[in-house]
């Protein structure tokens, strides 16, 4: 295997997209043929291995062809200080109402009269995507609990930033501008999750995650602001239900009666923005 280390470092953009997706179809292959074989797989633990295999083994691997140092070519060598690190973590929990706020936003834009049979199922595809979420996320133990930290926030966290913020960045951004990788790779980890109602509020937060990898070179901080966005939802959704709170709250905070809190979330995301990026600046210098 060391032969191919590396050995397709010089290979095109398009060469490179090209065998990233054929690894993502094949790896995603096995899983369905894992479905087919085990037609009463647990659902949890099919999306466990869905998420590797998909996103995370397809990364390692092209990693490994594209770069003589693969680590290095998935920014995982080297991470900032803890102080960044915790002032990411209260940025993301602090605009948890913003990103509701952006998604009520998202949920009033509509597409042209002539495209409304799509729009129509793309709503259809979303209410079975929140209905499988909620199935998910409807747990009544701690042990139980612990299982969805790890297949619905851990798991995908670095699954995901593997794909998007690293292979898929590389690839895009090789001689090429960092930021139209970054927006570029934002707008495909929106797109992928096939959620027409929350497309812009992930799209920006694909981007932040993006400019995250670009000022601190580690990709050890987007995966921590992406592990923090999913835990909080699924440790909020556990506590609401544990105390017998409406859990559909949740996605309505920050917005309607509470607009003064999503409104309040975005001065607090901006402000958290900058302190974070001024530090990582300071850091790079």
């Amino acid at each position: 295997m060391s032969v191919l280390k590396g050995r397709l470092q010089d290979s095109s953009l398009w060469m490179k997209l090209l065998l990233f997706l054929l690894l993502m179809i094949l790896c995603g292959g096995l899983v369905m043929s894992v479905i087919i074989l085990c037609p009463h797989i647990n659902l949890k633990l099919l999306q466990f291995l869905q998420t590797l295999a998909v996103f995370c083994v397809p990364s390692v691997l092209a990693a490994y062809l594209f770069s003589p140092h693969p680590f290095e070519y998935l920014y995982l060598k080297s991470a900032p200080s803890g102080y960044i690190f915790l002032l990411v973590v209260f940025l993301m929990i602090a605009a948890l109402p913003f990103v509701n706020l952006l998604g009520w936003v998202n949920q009033q834009l509509h597409l042209p009269a002539f495209l409304s049979s799509l729009e129509a199922l793309m709503l259809q595809q979303e209410e079975a995507a929140n209905a499988l979420l909620a199935s998910f996320l409807d747990v009544d133990n701690f042990l139980a609990l612990i299982v969805n930290l790890i297949v619905m926030a851990l798991v995908p966290a670095i699954s995901e930033e593997l794909c998007f913020r690293a292979t898929l960045y590389n690839i895009f951004s090789n001689n090429r501008s960092k930021h139209a990788a970054i927006w570029v790779c934002a707008v495909i980890f929106s797109a992928v999750h096939l959620q027409f109602l929350g497309f812009v509020p992930r799209m920006l937060m694909g981007a932040l995650f993006g400019y995250l990898l670009l000022y601190s070179n580690s990709l050890w901080l987007p995966i921590a602001a992406h592990l923090t966005n999913n835990f909080s939802v699924v440790a909020l959704y556990y506590v609401f239900k544990s105390l017998g709170k409406d859990v559909d709250a949740l996605d309505t905070l920050g917005t309607g009666d509470t607009l003064w809190l999503g409104i309040l979330s975005a001065v607090l995301t901006i402000a958290m923005l900058y302190v974070v990026f001024r530090e990582l600046k300071k850091n790079k210098r």
